[in-house]
């Protein structure tokens, strides 16, 4: 019961955030961080730790292996994009097949915090 309930809640928040209202600067912004994520998480490390050698390895590294470990799980668990399960999901951007769980950006963020 409790996970047909959480279930409901997810799908109905999934409905609530993605109902079509649109912005075209924000829909591009979005895109844009993204797509850029990952570079500028390694810019930034690099500008924060570029004095501190050991400290940038350590943080490049702990990103190297969570990166290995997210792609793990992600086909490991091989979770369907929402896209692919529902109906009338409006896309600002095709992932194709790719599993949706993990989020690779989300940890990625986790671990730069």
């Amino acid at each position: 019961m409790l996970i047909k309930t959480l279930q409901k809640t997810d799908i109905d928040l999934f409905y609530l955030v993605n109902s079509g209202v649109t912005n075209p600067f924000f829909d591009f912004l979005t895109i844009f961080i993204s797509d850029t994520v990952y570079i500028s998480i390694l810019l930034i490390s690099y500008l924060s730790f570029k004095n501190d050698k050991k400290v940038l390895i350590q943080v490049l590294f702990a990103m190297f292996l969570l990166s290995i470990l997210v792609f793990a799980v992600k086909y490991g668990v091989s979770e369907p994009r929402p896209y692919e399960m529902m109906e009338g999901v409006i896309l600002l951007k095709n992932m194709g097949t790719q599993p949706s769980f993990p989020s690779g950006h989300t940890t990625l963020a986790l671990d730069f915090g």
